[in-house]
């Protein structure tokens, strides 16, 4: 009889790559049948034979793949394993590329930051070290947020000074813009 274990065969024995294993076990047990002499025997010996064969060809094709039937499940389920561990190496790796570049931004953000907050607090000292005419010249051609900005971080005696040297109207609506920003501050309203 010819072993079926040397095959490599799926687990499912309706599985095409299961049905041609038994057929080629079929046709090496029919090659040999005929090898042995079985040429000389009566036909329906050789029908018999065959019909024998292909049961117990089909039988141990069965039994092969119904054996191996979990080696194949759990080889499956160790591929997929290794897929799942590769990805999520991967994903690790790339959220801690991550996690460094946010860690890079924040603190160029932070250098930035600081930079212009020394610049803001330069040109404030530039401005209060001004003559009060020149400083409310100047100021009256800043945009009204950039002067507010500045006017607020001045000290209120320079600021006093250089709003009595501007032109009314733009020191009204100066002092209404930081007006507004102590509302935004403390939640008070101011009339």
């Amino acid at each position: 009889m010819i072993s079926l274990s040397g095959l490599m065969l799926n687990s499912s024995p309706d599985h095409p790559s299961c049905k041609a294993g038994i057929r080629l076990a079929l046709c090496a047990l029919l090659g040999l049948a005929m090898a042995s002499g079985a040429h000389a025997k009566s036909p329906a010996v050789i029908k018999q034979s065959e019909q024998a064969t292909n049961v117990a060809s089909e039988t141990d094709a069965k039994n092969y793949c119904a054996n191996i039937a979990n080696v194949a499940k759990e080889q499956r389920i160790a591929w997929q394993i290794h897929n799942l561990v590769a990805l999520q190496t991967d994903i690790d790796e790339r959220t801690q590329k991550l996690s460094q570049l946010r860690a890079d931004v924040r603190s160029w953000i932070e250098k930035r930051d600081k930079i212009l907050l020394d610049v803001k607090a330069h040109i404030v000292s530039v401005y209060e070290r001004m003559r009060p005419d020149a400083a409310a010249e100047r100021l009256a051609k800043l945009d009204n947020d950039i002067a507010i900005a500045l006017l607020t971080k001045m000290q209120p005696r320079i600021v006093g000074g250089i709003l009595n040297e501007m032109d009314p109207d733009r020191a009204s609506v100066l002092t209404q813009g930081m007006a507004s920003l102590v509302e935004l501050e403390t939640g008070e309203d101011i009339k």
